[in-house]
């Protein structure tokens, strides 16, 4: 990897630089997390150390501070990589002001020499290198004590400390690599490039033991360690005079840093300036300094040589504009929505190692259920910024796949085409779902209409795709981004000419693998209730590579002219097969014209890879397809000049393919037909092809054909379907002998549809046919009452002169079910069309006359009553507002009103409240009417918020007629006591305050016949059929009445 200065900016006395930031986990922390960490994996991460310390070495560059601390997991592209950190500023300085790198709070580390005031080379890398490695294998340090003291005797005593129970499970060849490695005397240590020879590196003699519990016990105890030696040196200083550690200290300069010996090739002069890691770093602007904060170190390390800078006296913003140098500090992000707007996933990692409860919520919970099966943070980071980032692009490594150019006039054997020559068995093959290493082939070089994201850098794709509807549509063109305005760019024709050579390599590895002859098959929409099902042939495909081939290279003007008229040509033959509409992008379009057909190819081709059937679904996309618009080189989006491949319904060949296919058509037609179901229009032989394998049918000493056996089901002309039909089912119907049509023709087409088709020049008014069909209506949901049968019982006696058996079955009567039972059981919503119905009695108390009305006027009269019985926080104000301001009981009484369309216009808390009431109301009335044992006739007097109050009047002489008032399948009865003085002829008003008489006199009622004239007739009589199986007739007469003119039906009952 290169490592850059993102950034360097200077004042007038100060260089400012800011590096490239590194992102990751600490070595350490992130193999506690891995679910495997063994001494192989120590020989991965050395190596890696080796490889960039020979690099930096190769170059008289000296790190001087390798420890773990400086060693972090990082991953790039996909794969994890050990970083090294803190190698600060280097700085050009005068020999006079040599000094030692300070000693840092872990002890660990540093090699001998350092300890006898010697400057930090390549030497001291290599032991720290070693204390590494010992560490990462045995889990602790060689050099270690609790006091400074001891430490440093150990160093000078070359006394290591020996744990054996803690070596037992490393190799040999581990320890004699460690070992050799803690040589004392630098000049015989091993160089980095004699460590990278090590055969140990290569992990062959490492073991497979687990050395996670030697990592865990580390991490318990460096810190204490570290922290106690610190603080040793800060209170004892002075008492180690055998090393002089005074001179070990920090010595002031003019940066405020401490300086480190680079030998060679940054001068005899140089030194390396050590520097936290903070990311802005001041040097003085009369050296030469350049800044590294990071290397990756992967076996294809490397480094960006340090730039000279004395001559620049310009600042340099790589792109940052005019900010304050602060804003370029990298916030932590703040929540995991934020972190997922960051350039790679280590800083979600990190964010969700910090905050995991509090991201695991809402929209993202499902990660919680990830950690619980084993992922990891960085697994669990890496899939949501795949997701948000990458979506619906799965990239992934290209295969090489060498140009090829298809077989002409290729079949294999006995091939659906030469299924009729005398040697063909009949025997078909097919691209089959086992065969996938073929698949892959076909999805990586046609892509998406010659699109595949095998990279991430969209500039060198073939041209771009947008995705809509949640990604299960896309819009496909030949061009990098819409805004490229110009179509006959100068690349098109070479980015053409590629799409069109890796078209024709897929198609010759699916003829290598005997799965297609020399054409394939598409299918587009063909009318207004057809798909065709055409063949292509590779042919078209090899001319167009050759007229684009001579596009790429100069030629005079009527070259190119012919060439481009031959190439259109030939891209309008195949769009043809695509859709029925022409297109007419201009007569220079060229491109365009030729950029749809090769897409039209690509995708129809990956289509005939899975039968049409179903979505496409390649390797590289996430989401299945649904859509899929090919735009050519075309800017826009317009349907005009597009073609669409779309999932159409079949139908009777829907149960062959099981689902549906994949369809094109002109752009335009979208949306035309999204319920409709095709016939197919194709070929038999085509047929074959696409979904075989098959069998042919045959009539006993014929040799043409009558149908084809075909997935598990037989394509045949039945008797009942015209004769140019043709009809899949998955039993055989033959046609009679004397009406056989004429055989199966290979090569000619066959329309095959279903039995029943819809004829769209039908000009029915659905509204007058449900009208005129109201007379006819019945309740959905009831039913009279019935006998169920419910036992049988046998039984036999015998004797020695008889024999004797008795059956008896015994059935149960079940009661029916009633308008009143069905409606009340519905929803609020359900029960407003209810309403509109002459379901309510209301009954005179003043006269006791009677009279059908519609629930609606029941509701209405019955409102004050019911909402003085209302409780509750709130009501009172609701039902004012409900009443005083939108007129309930008003709408209500207005029969012209609709009464669903005003509810759905009020606010929702009064919309509920209105329903509520009606719900109480027919609740509380539900059981009024004839009572079950049929004795009395109950109708309830609401009043005052008082509501279960009713009177039984009893079924005598005067009220013998009630009884046809029942509940039944067809007739429900809420009855009610009014205040309203109703009178009828010589029933007149027996006022004021008369007393109850217990009977009603008259019924006013009505039979409704709206969608017909007919009307009661005089002295006829009508029959009414109850719930409880009992008839009722009516005799009605005619009576005039003088005074005006009117005649009113009255009816004498019989029960």
């Amino acid at each position: 990897m290169d490592v850059l200065a993102d950034t360097l900016l200077h004042s007038k006395d100060t260089f400012y630089v800011v590096a490239e930031s590194a992102y990751g986990y600490e070595l350490v922390e992130q193999l506690l997390q891995q679910n495997e960490f063994a001494e192989k994996n120590v020989c991965e991460i050395i190596k890696q150390v080796i490889n960039a310390v020979d690099y930096l070495h190769s170059y008289d560059i000296v790190h001087g501070d390798i420890r773990l601390e400086n060693l972090f997991y990082q991953r790039r592209n996909s794969k994890f990589y050990v970083v090294l950190a803190n190698f600060g500023l280097v700085q050009t300085m005068n020999v006079e002001e040599l000094a030692c790198k300070p000693i840092g709070p872990s002890f660990n580390y540093p090699a001998p020499e350092v300890f006898e005031q010697k400057a930090p080379d390549k030497p001291t890398d290599l032991w720290s290198t070693g204390i590494i490695t010992h560490i990462l294998l045995c889990g602790y340090a060689p050099f270690c004590s609790d006091n400074l003291p001891d430490l440093l005797r150990y160093y000078k005593a070359s006394r290591l400390w020996n744990r054996s129970e803690h070596r037992e499970d490393i190799s040999p060849h581990g320890l004699d690599f460690v070992f050799r490695l803690f040589e004392f005397d630098p000049e015989r240590r091993l160089t980095s490039r004699q460590v990278k020879d090590e055969s140990w590196l290569s992990g062959n003699s490492a073991t497979n033991n687990d050395l996670h519990p030697k990592l865990e016990v580390y991490l318990d105890n460096r810190l204490a360690c570290d922290v106690g030696l610190w603080n040793e040196i800060a209170n004892h200083e002075e008492d180690f005079t055998e090393f002089d550690l005074i001179k070990l200290s920090l010595r002031d300069n003019s940066s405020g840093k401490s300086a480190l010996r680079v030998p060679g090739r940054l001068g005899e002069d140089s030194r390396v300036l050590s520097s936290s890691s903070k990311s802005f770093s001041e040097v003085s602007k009369d050296t030469q300094c350049w800044g590294l904060s990071s290397l990756i170190l992967s076996d294809d390390v490397k480094i960006n040589r340090p730039p000279d800078l004395l001559g620049h006296h310009e600042s340099k913003n790589l792109g940052r504009g005019n900010q304050p140098l602060a804003t370029i500090v990298h916030p932590a992000p703040g929540s995991i929505a934020e972190a997922l707007t960051y350039e790679n996933a280590d800083d979600l990692a990190i964010f969700l190692t910090e905050r995991f409860s509090e991201s695991a919520h809402g929209e993202y919970a499902w990660i919680a259920e990830l950690k619980d099966i084993g992922y990891t943070h960085t697994e669990i980071a890496e899939l949501l910024y795949e997701r948000v980032h990458d979506s619906p692009w799965i990239y992934f490594e290209p295969s090489y796949f060498p140009s090829m150019r298809t077989l002409q006039n290729h079949h294999l054997d006995d091939c659906a085409h030469q299924l009729l020559n005398p040697s063909s068995s009949g025997k078909l093959t097919l691209l089959e779902d086992q065969d996938r290493n073929v698949l892959l082939a076909i999805e990586e070089l046609c892509g998406l209409g010659g699109i595949c994201p095998f990279t991430r850098d969209k500039t060198i794709w073939n041209g771009s795709a947008e995705f809509e509807e949640e990604n299960s549509a896309v819009f496909l063109r030949h061009r990098l981004s819409p805004s490229e305005l110009d179509a006959a760019h100068p690349d098109t024709a070479p980015l053409l000419l590629r799409v069109a050579d890796r078209f024709l390599s897929a198609v010759r590895i699916v003829q290598d693998a005997k799965f297609c002859c020399d054409s394939f098959t598409i299918l587009k929409i063909y009318g207004t209730s057809k798909v065709k099902l055409s063949q292509i042939k590779f042919q078209l495909a090899e001319q167009m590579l050759v007229c684009l081939d001579k596009l790429c290279v100069p030629a005079t003007a009527l070259q190119k002219y012919q060439i481009r008229l031959r190439l259109r040509r030939l891209s309008q033959e195949i769009i043809d097969f695509a859709t029925e509409q022409i297109l007419d992008p201009g007569r220079d379009n060229v491109c365009h014209m030729a950029s749809l057909a090769l897409q039209v190819l690509c995708v129809g081709f990956l289509s005939y890879a899975q039968a049409h059937i179903g979505m496409l679904k390649p390797i590289f996309v996430d989401t299945p397809l649904k859509r899929i618009r090919l735009l050519g080189t075309a800017s826009s989006s317009s349907p005009l000049n597009c073609i669409e491949a779309n999932l159409v319904d079949l139908t009777c060949l829907g149960g062959l393919c099981q689902g549906p296919v994949l369809a094109f058509e002109h752009g335009w037609r979208i949306s035309h037909h999204r319920l409709e179901k095709f016939d197919v229009l194709a070929r038999p032989d085509d047929i074959l092809d696409t979904w075989g394998p098959g069998e042919l049918i045959f009539r006993q000493n014929e040799t043409s054909p009558l149908g084809i056996k075909i997935g598990g089901g037989y394509i045949s002309h039945p008797p009942t379907i015209p004769h140019d039909k043709y009809h899949w089912d998955r039993f055989l119907s033959m046609p009679n002998w004397s009406s056989s049509p004429e055989s199966l023709k290979f090569g000619r087409e066959i329309l095959i549809g279903g039995l029943v088709t819809c004829n769209n020049r039908c000009s029915n008014d659905e509204k007058l046919c449900w009208t005129g069909s109201l007379r006819d209506f019945e309740e959905l949901g009831t039913y009279r009452g019935y006998l169920e049968s419910t036992e049988y019982q046998l039984g036999f006696q015998s004797g020695v002169d008889h024999f004797n058996i008795t059956g008896t079955k015994v059935w149960a009567k079940r009661r029916g079910r009633t308008i009143k039972d069905k409606n009340l059981e519905r929803d609020d919503d359900m029960l407003v069309p209810f309403l509109d119905f002459y379901w309510g009695v209301r009954v005179s108390f003043c006269t006791g006359v009677a009279q059908r009305v519609l629930l609606r006027q029941l509701v209405a009269g019955l409102l004050p009553a019911f909402s003085q019985s209302m409780i509750g926080s709130g009501f009172s104000d609701l039902w004012t507002d409900l009443e005083t301001n939108h007129g309930f009981t008003q709408v209500l009484r207005n029969d012209a009103v609709s009464i669903r369309h005003w509810m759905g216009s009020l606010p929702e808390e009064l919309c509920r409240l209105g329903l509520r009431l009606v719900r109480l109301i027919l609740g509380t009335l539900q059981d009024t009417g004839l009572s079950p044992d049929g004795t009395n006739f109950l109708v309830a007097w609401p009043h005052d918020g008082m509501v279960n109050r009713c009177f039984r009047i009893p079924l005598g002489k005067d009220n013998k007629w009630t009884p046809m008032l029942a509940d039944s399948d067809d007739c429900a009865t809420f009855a009610y006591m009014s205040n309203m003085c109703l009178e009828a002829g010589a029933i007149t008003c027996r006022g004021p305050n008369p007393k109850w008489e217990d009977k009603i006199r008259l019924l006013e009622t009505a039979v409704l016949c709206p969608a017909s004239t007919e009307a009661l007739q005089h002295e006829q009589t009508y029959f009414f059929y109850k719930l409880t199986n009992n008839l009722f007739w009516v005799k009605c007469t005619r009576e005039s009445f003088s005074r005006t003119g009117e005649t009113r039906l009255y009816t004498v009952v019989t029960v």
